[in-house]
This record gives C-alpha cells, sequence and structure tokens, in this order.
C-alpha cells in the first residue's frame, strides 16, 4: 500500500466532497484550504497537516482527559476559548495548558498538578478531579515562613503530605 502525504490527502478529500466540506470538518475556511492546495498559504502548514492527518489518516493523541483521540480533536480543543459549560470542558481548557505533551499552546498553568481519584464501589464509580495550586501552595508558605530554615520546614511538610495522598491513590 502506498503512502500519501498529507497534502495527497488533502486534495484527495477535496475532490471527492468538496473544500468547503473538508474545511468544515477541519475548522478552517474553504479560502484556506484552497490556498494550501495552490501552495499560497502564508500561515502555518504544520498545523494544517496535524489537522489533516487527524481527520483523514487516523493520527490519533493520548488525550489526559478524553484519551484516544484524533489529532485534529485535539487541537481543535487546544483552540477553543475557556468557557465553563461543563467540567469535561474546564479540564480540557486546563489540561491544554499546563503540561500536555501533544499541545502546541504556550503553557500558561505549567504550576498544577491534576490528581484523580477513583472510587471503584459495585454501584458506580466515582472520578473526582482536584487540582492542585503549585504556586498559591508556594505563596501561602513563603508568607508564613519567619526564616531559611523555617521556610525548609514548611516545605518539606508540605512534600510528604503529598507524598502521602499520592501513595493512597496509588495503592488503590
Amino acid at each position: 500500500m502506498e503512502n500519501k502525504s498529507w497534502l495527497e490527502e488533502l486534495a484527495e478529500q477535496c475532490l471527492r466532497t468538496s473544500q468547503k466540506k473538508v474545511a468544515d470538518k477541519l475548522h478552517v475556511s474553504a479560502a484556506l484550504i484552497n490556498q494550501v492546495l495552490k501552495g499560497k498559504y502564508p500561515g502555518d502548514l504544520s498545523r494544517i497537516e496535524q489537522l489533516v492527518k487527524g481527520a483523514f489518516m487516523q493520527y490519533s493523541v493520548i488525550c489526559p482527559v478524553l484519551g484516544d483521540i484524533e489529532k485534529h480533536k485535539c487541537l481543535f480543543h487546544q483552540a477553543r476559548d475557556f468557557a465553563a459549560t461543563n467540567p469535561q470542558r474546564v479540564m480540557l481548557h486546563k489540561a491544554c495548558r499546563s503540561g500536555c505533551p501533544h499541545s502546541q499552546l504556550e503553557q500558561t498553568m505549567n504550576h498544577q498538578i491534576q490528581i484523580k481519584v477513583i472510587n471503584d464501589s459495585q454501584t458506580q464509580p466515582l472520578v473526582v478531579a482536584e487540582f492542585y495550586g503549585v504556586q498559591e501552595t508556594l505563596a501561602g508558605i513563603k508568607k508564613n515562613a519567619t526564616s531559611h530554615t523555617q521556610l525548609i520546614e514548611l516545605l518539606e511538610q508540605e512534600l510528604t503530605r503529598l507524598a502521602k495522598q499520592y501513595n493512597k491513590l496509588v495503592q488503590h
């Protein structure tokens, strides 16, 4: 089986349906698709390549929130503005900006650790997502420390508390 380039795949999809339908699926304009096909697109071709590979060539990534998703959907979630419309959308917004290896965004929330607690009961599993604010915790510790020695002691206490929490999670 011959391996097609993403550009060949894009052209084939446009011939199969239309530039407008392909653009709608990629969440871009038909004019952008036209420019790419003519070799005149001045923007980021690597982004378009990733969109095409995800939508039409079965490229996928492991999203920390959604699991295995197509690459173009990953890019779609990265591009969305923040909206607290549902917990999943909030979690996606945070994950895309806090160290997800697939994110092409600047990491603006890189001082948070996501802790998931899963309770495997017989009736209904409960999944809770909790975000630990590293910056907020450090600010509080620095404010309460009266000396360099006390700062180290408070940091050791917090690290010990986190280690105990983490160990409980991994034992389940």
